[in-house]
């Protein structure tokens, strides 16, 4: 555990336990077995002791026995007076005594020496159950320091614990920044399209204004000049482009609401990832605090404290974490409420060059109906100038067919009076604009005199007559055909 932890001094503090109870009862273990082996000795000895304690039993017996067989017979011998056999039986007897007596004191040495020996066994096996006792509380103190190496180790889990999730209590604050400032931003474009969606609109229906108030100039011109069919035809044209230009209007203010409502709902997402971003923080911030915290308590081998913090660190990246998907789903929103903002500010843009081109039809409208007025003015004043010059001709073939007529009936010899024609062709004009009628009035007052039959005629004047009438038919003739290419 130590080797795999080299960092844990608490792990590093209860090996060095651990080691100091092994080699305390290894050395217990080896001065028990040497007491046992002592005790073991000691044992042999005094069993050895008790042998020769026996034999010497054994022996003391015998002799006793034949002791007393002797002093038997040596009393049976001495009663009949047989001094030799009671001398022999006595000898007998004391020989067995000695021997008693010798084996009395093997046996005696041999009980000295079993009970020393049961004295060394006993001391040994003392020092053996001390050692052994010593090996015991080794074992303790190895337990302890296997328990405190574990605990250390627990408490160190729990502090890599709570580390981790403070990890990743920063990695989803990190996120949530990110989420949020791209929920900011699409809230700010959105903003952007709403605004510029607004002007769209704003324009369109300053567009569609400008073409109602050509529809309604063409519309007059149309009405004052109902004969008029460029006129009316041009009016057509202004209404259709009105009908546009309003269309397009009500679509641009209607795409400028929905981006106004896109941006709004951008506005509200970039809030909800705000909001989120400010729980990350502060959980994240919790989440280091608490690992700190089991740091701390993971040093000094304090498991419970160590659990509890990471407890609290756990929670803390929990919710960083649940910030983390509230800022993710906010800046898909506000994502989708900028393109749909921009979806919008696009059609209006669109609905606002409708409404531009349609400016563009009725101001052409407007101007061809101008055109087929000043062109129908044109066309109304060569008329009534073509009227003019017919009804000068008219009179200039009246007054030229009665000279001549005059001249007809006159003898040229007899030609006495002068002749004097005079013409004054009074003309009055006036014209109405549009499809007014153009009236000409043209008054001729002529005054002819011929000569009368029987009086003298001027034939210079007559040659004059002549050269005159030529002139005007030829000049009103010409008038009459250039007229007819006119019309």
């Amino acid at each position: 555990m130590a080797s795999e932890h080299p960092d844990n001094a608490g792990v590093a503090s209860a090996a060095q336990m651990a080691s100091s109870a092994a080699s305390t009862a290894s050395e217990a273990s080896t001065k028990a077995s040497s007491a046992a082996i002592e005790a073991s000795q000691a044992a042999s000895e005094a069993s050895a002791s008790a042998k020769a304690a026996a034999t010497a039993d054994q022996v003391a017996s015998t002799a006793a026995q034949e002791a007393s067989t002797a002093a038997s017979e040596a009393a049976s011998y001495a009663k009949a007076g047989d001094l030799e056999h009671a001398s022999s039986a006595a000898a007998v007897a004391s020989q067995a005594a000695s021997r008693a007596s010798q084996a009395e004191e093997t046996a005696s040495e041999a009980a000295s020496a079993a009970s020393e020996a049961r004295n060394r066994a006993s001391e040994a096996a003392k020092e053996a159950a001390g050692y052994e006792s010593q090996a015991s509380e080794a074992l303790v103190e190895a337990n302890k320091a296997k328990a405190d190496a574990d605990r250390y180790l627990d408490a160190d889990s729990q502090g890599n614990s709570a580390s981790a999730e403070a990890d990743k209590a920063e990695v989803s604050k990190v996120n949530v920044d990110k989420y949020a400032s791209q929920a900011s931003e699409a809230a700010s474009e959105a903003g952007s399209y709403a605004t510029n969606a607004s002007m769209s609109a704003s324009n369109a229906s300053t567009t569609a204004d400008k073409v109602n108030d050509l529809l309604d100039q063409v519309a007059t011109m149309a009405s004052e000049h109902p004969a008029n069919a460029g006129v009316a035809n041009a009016a057509k044209v202004a209404l259709s482009a009105a009908s546009t230009a309003s269309e397009a209007s009500a679509k641009a203010s209607s795409a400028a609401a929905e981006a106004s409502q896109a941006a709004s709902e951008a506005s509200a997402s970039a809030k909800e990832a705000s909001t989120a971003d400010q729980v990350a923080s502060t959980a994240a911030q919790e989440a280091n605090t608490a690992a700190s915290e089991a740091a701390s308590y993971a040093k000094a081998g304090d498991l419970e404290h160590a659990s509890s913090a990471a407890v609290v660190a756990s929670q803390a990246a929990s919710q960083a974490s649940q910030a983390e998907a509230k800022a993710s789903q906010a800046a898909s929103a506000a994502s989708e409420a900028r393109n749909k903002a921009s979806e919008a500010a696009k059609a209006a843009a669109s609905y606002e060059s409708q409404a531009s081109a349609a400016l563009v039809e009725a101001n052409k409208a407007k101007t061809d109906a101008d055109r087929y007025l000043d062109a129908d003015s044109q066309g109304n004043s060569a008329s009534a100038e073509a009227d003019k010059a017919e009804a000068s001709k008219v009179n200039v073939d009246k007054s030229t067919s009665q000279a001549t007529e005059e001249t007809k009936t006159m003898p040229v010899d007899n030609v006495t009076s002068s002749v004097n024609i005079t013409s004054e062709l009074n003309q009055e004009n006036v014209f109405v604009k549009g499809s007014e009628t153009t009236s000409t009035k043209v008054t001729a007052k002529k005054q002819t005199e011929l000569p009368q039959t029987g009086e003298d005629t001027d034939l210079s004047n007559l040659a004059g007559l002549g050269l005159i009438s030529a002139s005007l038919l030829g000049l009103f003739g010409f008038g009459k055909k250039r007229r007819k290419e006119d019309r």
